[in-house]
């Protein structure tokens, strides 16, 4: 049997996510919408959604007008 030394994670350590667009995330939550169905309904990647909420990118005006349109109201 190997025995790992105490110091040595088997996984790496996660990172810690803050969220810089809390509208957006709020607007996820309330409507129990996931960013997988939000990605898919504006068409583009899960990755560019969260880059959205957890970066504080802003979203191109042609994806924000779908959000915009999705939820019924300005973000």
């Amino acid at each position: 049997m190997i025995s790992i030394p105490d110091k040595h994670h088997k996984f790496r350590s996660l990172t810690k996510w803050k969220v810089k667009n809390r509208i957006l995330m709020g607007l996820l939550l309330v409507n129990d919408v996931p960013l997988s169905l939000l990605a898919e309904y504006i068409g583009v990647t899960q990755r560019s959604v969260s880059h959205w909420i957890y970066d504080g990118t802003i979203p191109k005006n042609k994806n924000k007008s779908k959000v915009e349109s999705l939820f019924d109201t300005p973000t």
